[in-house]
């Protein structure tokens, strides 16, 4: 016979251990992919994480139709779900979370200015992965830009994976594959303004923080990175979002843009200059988002770097 008190300690050991179990399930990184598939969210447990636009996301109100487009995140989550990001926001109603985009896209002696949502658009091709699992949650997807919402000119692979938080902190990671169907195409910069690639346009501000860090030329490790805080409608306290951009981009590093006045941030590829992308080429752009509470010192940043420096690029 068991005495009562070891057979009381083990069933509180086994509710203990169920309920250890069920909330574990209860937190993992789960990926649902909305009925007209236009739409991929990853939650953790019941908390959302992010949203990605496969397919054309609906405008707020009073918005031109000319803006809706899809191909982008938003909202981008911290860590109680508050939305940290912004779409469509009337001031440029072109901005859109986070995006990746370009203002000048050349086909021979065309351009096009996607970023403005004007002459070529992403139109989803193939949702390849979209899975979760106790520590992270990875989406795959297949989209070609259209010249005139007609010609295909550019294949984009978006590679995207979020992990599980630790201390309320969380990593998303942003592999993008451009390859050129065409002949005589390239992505540009904004000429004078250098603005393009991959940027934040972040939710309204209250307390608005901006960090831009960029080592001297020759310094080896060339660390950068962008750290914008703000306290976010939703949320209890401030919330800090870090860019990294991986080291193995090209023109690393790229120089680091900031609009505080437009919330919007980037490490803006490939600068003022036209980027050639041959036909049959592949064009890789790598990120970290680093989101995170307070306003990151730089020791924890260039920790941070370093960590995403270290990551394998195959």
């Amino acid at each position: 016979m068991i005495p009562e008190a070891w057979a009381r300690h083990v069933v509180m050991f086994l509710v203990a251990f169920a309920a250890a179990a069920t909330a574990a399930r209860a937190a993992e990184m789960k990926v649902t992919v909305s009925d007209d598939k236009r739409s991929v969210d990853i939650h953790e447990g019941d908390t959302l994480v992010l949203r990605y636009w496969f397919g054309t996301a609906p405008l707020p109100e009073g918005v031109p139709e000319r803006y809706a487009c899809g191909g982008y995140i938003h909202p981008l989550c911290g860590p109680d779900g508050e939305a940290l990001t912004e779409a469509h926001p009337k001031d440029h109603a072109h901005h859109r979370g986070v995006m990746w985009t370009w203002p000048v896209l050349r086909w021979e002696d065309k351009v096009t200015d996607p970023w403005a949502v004007s002459g070529t658009w992403t139109r989803p091709d193939e949702l390849r992965t979209a899975t979760g699992g106790p520590d992270a949650a990875r989406i795959v997807a297949l989209s070609t830009w259209k010249w005139g919402d007609k010609e295909p000119v550019l294949r984009e692979t978006l590679d995207l994976t979020a992990r599980r938080s630790e201390a309320r902190c969380r990593v998303v990671d942003i592999t993008l594959t451009f390859e050129a169907l065409v002949e005589k195409l390239s992505l540009g910069g904004r000429p004078g303004g250098g603005y393009g690639g991959f940027g934040l346009r972040m939710a309204p501000r209250k307390d608005q923080k901006i960090t831009l860090v960029t080592d001297p030329e020759g310094k080896d490790p060339r660390r950068s990175w962008i750290e914008y805080s703000d306290t976010f409608a939703g949320g209890k306290d401030r919330v800090g979002v870090a860019i990294f951009e991986h080291p193995a981009n090209p023109l690393y590093p790229n120089k680091l843009h900031q609009y505080p006045n437009l919330n919007y941030v980037m490490p803006a590829f490939p600068g003022p200059r036209e980027f050639p992308s041959p036909k049959g080429k592949t064009l890789t752009l790598r990120h970290r988002l680093w989101i995170h509470p307070g306003h990151a010192d730089e020791k924890t940043l260039a920790e941070q770097w370093t960590l995403y420096a270290k990551t394998k690029t195959e």
